[in-house]
């Protein structure tokens, strides 16, 4: 497997952007600033928004975790 090194700084950076902001919203005192309140906000709207953030977070840990074995049965389909 190789790695494309352009989007190895990409990556690198949006997680160092997302983590400044995430600090920056820490410091704050205000309410409403940081990733987890957005996320149980949206979480409280509608439960079809507890099945769509089941269904990524299932993608996800198959995505990370599966070793490339998904990826390799979606490609012999």
């Amino acid at each position: 497997m190789s790695i494309n090194p352009v989007f190895t700084v990409l990556w690198g950076t949006i997680f160092g952007v997302g983590l400044i902001v995430e600090i920056v919203a820490l410091r704050r005192d205000g309410k409403g600033d940081t990733l987890s309140e957005h996320v149980w906000k949206l979480l409280r709207i509608n439960v079809v928004v507890w099945f769509v953030a089941l269904g990524f977070f299932a993608w996800l840990i198959i995505h990370f975790f599966g070793f490339g074995l998904v990826d390799a049965w979606l490609r012999g389909l």
